[in-house]
């Protein structure tokens, strides 16, 4: 099962730093692009916590886990798309891969 506090401050990490990304968009991006991302990371943390709320059924758990993973894969999906337009910068980039392989692992 997650390690509860470990997700979410993966999570509240991963907001933290889009949110200071997205102000550097440019206006043709923040609002569509920026705010897909932010939406999905928004959306992985109501994920952890409905995982965490139904830790003890384990079919409930396995559905919420889905969720979870299908929401980390289109949050990556779109913040491939940022990266391949150049809209963040480089050191931006790696600060968001490392939080993401950290989720990825829960994943697992």
């Amino acid at each position: 099962m997650v390690d509860d506090l470990l997700i979410f401050r993966h999570i509240v990490d991963l907001t933290i730093k889009l949110t200071d990304i997205l102000e550097t968009f440019p206006r043709k991006y923040k609002f569509t692009l920026g705010d897909r991302l932010m939406d999905f990371a928004l959306t992985l943390e109501a994920d952890a916590a409905f995982m965490k709320r139904y830790s003890v059924d384990k079919t409930k758990y396995g559905k919420c886990a889905n969720k979870f993973a299908y929401d980390y894969y289109l949050f990556k999906s779109v913040f491939r798309i940022v990266v391949e337009k150049k809209l963040v910068e480089l050191k931006r980039i790696t600060e968001i891969v490392v939080l993401m392989e950290k989720l990825r692992k829960f994943l697992e």
